[in-house]
């Protein structure tokens, strides 16, 4: 019997065809997806995947090459593109971009100007400054504030120029109204120092805080005040910088 053709009945085979038994292996196939997922828990998967394909690396990141398939946690991404991309550092700060109260703006004999801070009044000059730069997210450092200033005359014995500093490090949720840190006086001898010649302070350090983005500064010259410095001449300031500590 070369062919044989059978329709609208079932077959019910209790042998076997072909040398397979088609109940046990049709049992199989019923079952195949179940089995499939049921045999293995999702950390096993995950492992498996694992053993696959591998992590990718902050080298991998930099030279840019690598074409394979890797995986990255959110954290060993972000630490990645820090690495190929470079660290963080603050922006800079004109001298122009600074609000002045008491203390005022002349223009340098030379060229550009100058913030003079009294000696008879407690001048004082605020900034804010936003911490992400040219998108690098801020990292949490500390920081500092560079005076690159001179004296109006020269200091004479035991003459010092005193700096107070008030900030806050501000994140998203904060009060920026409240959240203000205190710093002590800076007191800085300038009895050596030569009127017009260029020298610096550097302000106290202001502590980081994570995901900041906006530092806010008052720096106040205590020339009147309960431990007043004793320079009776003008603190001018020329420019000034946020370091990172």
């Amino acid at each position: 019997m070369a062919n044989l053709k059978v329709e609208g009945v079932d077959i019910d085979a209790t042998g076997t065809v072909d040398g397979r038994d088609v109940s046990v292996d049709g049992a199989k196939l019923d079952t195949i997806a179940s089995n499939a997922t049921a045999d293995q828990s999702d950390a096993q998967i995950e492992t498996a995947y694992n053993n696959q394909v591998s992590a990718g690396t902050d080298a991998e990141i930099t030279t840019g090459t690598e074409t394979a398939i890797r995986r990255w946690s959110p954290k060993e991404l972000k630490e990645g593109i820090v690495a190929a991309s470079g660290a963080w550092e603050p922006n800079d700060v004109p001298l122009g971009s600074l609000l002045a109260s008491g203390a005022s703006f002349f223009l340098n004999g030379g060229a550009g100007v100058y913030l003079s801070m009294s000696g008879t009044a407690d001048d004082a000059f605020v900034l804010n400054s936003p911490l992400n730069n040219a998108g690098f997210l801020y990292d949490g450092s500390d920081l500092s504030i560079k005076l690159h200033c001179r004296l109006s005359s020269s200091g004479g014995v035991g003459d010092t120029v005193g700096l107070l500093l008030d900030y806050a490090v501000v994140k998203a949720g904060d009060n920026s109204t409240t959240t203000v840190t205190n710093v002590a006086q800076v007191d800085t001898d300038v009895s050596s120092e030569v009127a017009d010649i260029n020298f610096s302070i550097q302000m106290s350090t202001m502590t980081g805080v994570a995901s900041g983005t906006t530092l806010m500064v008052t720096v106040t010259r205590n020339s009147t005040g309960a431990g007043a410095d004793s320079f009776g001449g003008n603190l001018e300031i020329i420019s000034l910088e946020l370091i990172k500590i």
